[in-house]
């Protein structure tokens, strides 16, 4: 079973690290941030995720709502037990609290294995749902925004950024994972560097030497690749 250990505290990612080694898992990652932890993902899929909660500017439960389909399973492992009842809230395997006892991961392990999450094909696995609300950062603040109210996913300078309610915020995830969570009736990949929530566009027009732009009601513009203007056309019905 392929494993990814999330935790900013690099001794607990040893420790956890040596237990299961001592319980014959040895396919084992670390990351130490949420940002980190996407980017692992995006590399090599794992089956399981031992995830801490409480990380600086992005915490574990960020990570849950930014993790690609299909999802691993989820232990989250942390030393505040207040956090349980939300931990089982967002689909989680277990719930370990620090510091770790081996026979309690050998539970969890056990009880991952037995789960279907791991166990069945990736084409039988039931879909995610796709995001209600997705965490962004602005002015060094985290922000829980509602996808509804999201304009736009850009890319530039490669970092990504959402427009929300007229305001920009940072988002810790690419284009590529971001899109993969969104609900695909109401929001377009209209060119590589951007996401638009069709809900929100205003006006189609054409722009110099045959390209296209969408203006959406917030005022922004935005290319639309050749490739995507007659999708773009058909689904908001110019």
């Amino acid at each position: 079973m392929r494993i990814l250990v999330v935790d900013d505290e690099a001794p607990a990612r040893a420790r956890m690290r040596l237990l299961l080694q001592e319980l014959g898992r040895t396919e084992v990652r670390e990351a130490a941030s949420v940002k980190e932890a996407v980017a692992r993902l995006a590399e090599a899929p794992a089956e399981l995720v031992l995830l801490d909660i409480q990380m600086p500017l992005l915490d574990g439960f960020d990570l849950v709502d930014l993790l690609p389909d299909p999802k691993p399973a989820i232990i989250f492992v942390t030393a505040y037990a207040e956090h349980a009842v939300k931990a089982f809230d967002v689909a989680a395997t277990d719930y370990l609290t620090k510091p770790v006892r081996k026979e309690r991961l050998e539970q969890a392990l056990k009880r991952v294995e037995r789960s279907a999450s791991v166990s069945l094909p990736t084409a039988d696995r039931p879909p995610s749902p796709a995001l209600t609300r997705i965490t962004a950062e602005r002015a060094n603040t985290l922000h829980v925004l509602d996808v509804d109210g999201c304009a736009v996913f850009f890319a530039e300078d490669k970092l990504t950024y959402v427009n929300h309610s007229g305001v920009r915020h940072r988002v810790n995830a690419t284009l590529d994972e971001i899109e993969a969570r969104l609900d695909g009736d109401r929001f377009l990949r209209i060119h590589r560097h951007a996401i638009v929530n069709l809900d929100q566009v205003a006006e189609l027009h054409a722009w110099f030497a045959g390209a296209w732009r969408v203006r959406l009601k917030d005022g922004s513009e935005w290319d639309v690749a050749r490739r995507r203007v007659g999708e773009v056309r058909g689904r908001v019905g110019f």
